[in-house]
């Protein structure tokens, strides 16, 4: 039979006197089982407690780092948009520079029509003629703009003050231009044989922005002009002088 009782002899240290104690089995398993637990316990908190002292600077450091690299990951973030928008700016730089410069007109810098004498002017209203030509079309309900008919190649300027909005390439105007003028102002040139300004740049008045061409759907070389009042086409006579191309 499995003993009931442990018996133990305890030592008085004072007078050396030993006594003999009886003590349940049970009790004294449990005594032994919970004197080594609180001994592991003991031991795990010390072990912890270096630990922790331990390591706690190198965890403030790697927070450091942590919050250093998140920052680093938004400005790479930033920097991705920025390279796609210069690599959009290199290739239409690059469709620019297809053309060799030799091949410009002489004529461009004297483009602009002195038509303004004895008028109030406002830099930013279309008020001067985009190129030289013939007005071949004017406008009406069927046609939002007027048609100048000039040669391949001759210059286009802008006629006030603004910033490119649009420059690309549709079946109907082929290359084509809007600029953006004013808030509810803005002017489009449509057949270009070549468009020498890319989205985003400010022009001012005078400044070159293309060559008159025969592209997209059209039956000889002209330039398409619209100008367009919050967003709805405007008859471009009524901002023009009446002395060109008549």
């Amino acid at each position: 039979m499995p003993k009931r009782y442990v018996r133990l002899e305890v030592i008085d240290e004072e007078t050396g006197k030993r006594e003999s104690k009886r003590m349940p089995a049970w009790r004294y398993v449990l005594q032994q089982r919970f004197r080594w637990i609180w001994r592991g316990l003991t031991i795990l908190g010390l072990a912890g407690l270096v630990i922790s002292v331990w390591f706690w600077p190198r965890y403030l450091q790697i927070q450091r780092e942590r919050n250093l690299l998140l920052q680093d990951v938004q400005k790479a973030l930033t920097l991705k948009q920025e390279i796609l928008k210069l690599r959009k700016t290199r290739e239409q730089l690059l469709k620019l520079l297809e053309m060799p410069i030799d091949t410009l007109p002489e004529e461009v810098i004297e483009v602009t029509p002195a038509s303004s004498f004895g008028r109030k002017l406002d830099r930013y209203t279309p008020q001067e003629w985009p190129t030289q030509g013939i007005l071949s079309r004017r406008f009406h309900r069927y046609h939002p703009g007027i048609d100048i008919a000039a040669p391949e190649g001759t210059p286009v300027v802008a006629p006030a003050d603004g910033v490119v909005k649009e420059v690309g390439r549709t079946p109907r105007y082929g290359i084509y231009v809007v600029i953006q003028h004013t808030p509810d102002l803005e002017t489009l040139y449509g057949h270009l044989q070549k468009a020498v300004v890319i989205e985003g740049w400010r022009v001012q008045k005078g400044d070159l922005i293309g060559f008159v061409g025969n592209t997209g759907k059209s039956k000889g070389p002209h330039l398409h002009y619209e100008v367009r009042k919050n967003g709805i086409p405007v008859d471009p006579l009524s901002y023009l002088p009446h002395n060109q191309g008549e």
